[in-house]
């Protein structure tokens, strides 16, 4: 393996998580979430914020490049902290149910779920070891890591985040 791929691959996977996480924090940050339920959703919502605004740029014949992601990440944030404002104008806070399951963790609580993230991490980085072989520089030639490497490349060069666009790949 040469001596710059767990670099690259390192870069790599920083720059996953820049793209996943961003979004999904500005959200759930304009949404009031903090603590572990905004960690857990903000990639759901980054996902939320990318997979439709791909679709939406699409039908508005608009490239989907990193300027439509962040306008659609700013869009989403502000229609989210408005709903949020309006909720809160409507139901004062002593009218509100109380906010999470478990409001007032205990020390043994957070590292109960801060073990279970890493546990995670590591068992999820082991499995992509193990899956590329020690070829971490490339892409594995099943199906799936193919297509979707052909369809990033496919969005990155035409801009079409549409539905049907990558059906052509």
């Amino acid at each position: 393996m040469p001596s710059d791929s767990i670099w690259l691959f390192t870069a790599a996977v920083v720059a996953y998580f820049v793209v996943l996480l961003v979004p999904g924090l500005a959200v759930g940050l304009t949404a009031g979430l903090r603590g572990w339920t905004l960690a857990g959703l903000a990639p759901l919502f980054g996902y939320t914020v990318h997979g439709l605004t791909g679709p939406w740029m699409a039908g508005l014949d608009i490239p989907f490049t990193i300027w439509t992601a962040l306008a659609g990440t700013v869009l989403f944030a502000a229609v989210v902290y408005a709903i949020r404002r309006f909720v809160e104008s409507r139901w004062p806070e002593r009218e509100r149910p109380a906010q999470g399951l478990l409001p007032n963790w205990g020390r043994n609580a957070h590292l109960g779920v801060a073990a279970c993230i890493g546990i995670a991490f590591v068992v999820s980085s082991v499995v992509l070891i193990a899956a590329a072989e020690g070829e971490l520089d490339a892409i594995p030639q099943r199906w799936d890591p193919v297509f979707h490497a052909n369809g990033i490349r496919y969005i990155a060069e035409t801009g079409d985040g549409g539905l049907y666009g990558v059906s052509s790949v």
